[in-house]
């Protein structure tokens, strides 16, 4: 679980922003004026070991990945639940971003039959809708959000981010605690990219395949940061030769959800007899 790492978190009283020049400023739908500080270049130098993240008026960090250490310095508008909302949801998972430990990928995560099924889409296509609905199924939650992934002897993992899923457009919020909640890692199975469609047109499930399916991961790349270019052009193109992808039609109407669960149900059991057999 990305909180679990083994990351110190230490009050200080300053830090000199000075010290570092190349600013790089971050779009958000929290109405929060948001810059990453740091000595170099992002668009030039890869490997940045110390850098700022500010949210003006709430707080300060100084990461040090080498030391495995988040310093913070609260600011006039400070609360605890700003505080780890931003930790929880934005800090650490840039935090391992910069560090190059995990790919990140916007998309709802919960396990299905041992393994991590992945919900992408543009924004509002539903994918928090359908997380959350999942997880009235009994799913356990991975991850409603940021989902870090990473590589090991040509099988791809997801992590599991924090226990809060948000099914409503909330700011600053972490949203809801899900009673069931995967810790461990789990490899993915399968990628669905959803697509809404009108209420009265039936629901499908298409398999992409060559550049589609990179273009999808590219799409739903999260935190794309100007640094590890290569590397991380490598790592999808390598995760869109490995990991199956569909495109999945879904009618906007709340009440055929049961409908649309029950397709990826059959989906996800023909998937495992193909690869039985």
């Amino acid at each position: 679980m990305l909180s679990e790492n083994s990351i110190c978190l230490e009050e200080i009283s300053e830090i000199e922003i000075s010290d570092f020049p190349f600013i790089q400023k971050f779009e958000n739908n929290q109405y929060r004026h948001i810059e990453l500080y740091t000595k170099d270049d992002l668009e030039k130098v890869d490997h940045h070991p110390t850098w700022l993240f500010v949210i003006k008026d709430v707080v300060i960090f100084k990461c040090n990945i080498e030391t495995q250490k988040i310093y913070y310095i609260p600011q006039k508008n400070f609360t605890d639940d700003l505080f780890n909302y931003w930790l929880t949801h934005i800090l650490l998972p840039i935090y391992f971003n910069m560090s190059n430990i995990y790919y990140f990928l916007h998309a709802g995560t919960v396990e299905f039959d041992g393994s991590a099924v992945l919900f992408m889409g543009h924004s509002h296509a539903g994918k928090s809708t359908l997380t959350n609905h999942l997880l009235q199924k009994k799913h356990p939650l991975i991850c409603d959000d940021k989902l870090a992934t990473y590589e090991k002897d040509g099988k791809f993992f997801a992590v599991p981010s924090h226990p809060y899923h948000r099914p409503y457009r909330g700011i600053e919020d972490l949203g809801l605690k899900a009673n069931n909640f995967i810790t461990y890692e789990l490899p993915i199975g399968s990628i669905y990219d959803i697509n809404p469609i009108q209420k009265e047109q039936p629901i499908k499930i298409e398999k992409l395949n060559g550049i589609e399916k990179f273009k999808c991961l590219r799409y739903s790349t999260e935190i794309d940061l100007p640094i590890y270019m290569k590397e991380r052009f490598e790592y999808i193109t390598k995760m869109s030769n490995t990991i199956p992808i569909y495109k999945i039609y879904i009618p906007r109407d709340l009440d055929k959800l049961d409908e649309v669960y029950e397709e990826i149900k059959i989906h996800q059991k023909n998937l495992r007899r193909e690869n039985d057999t």
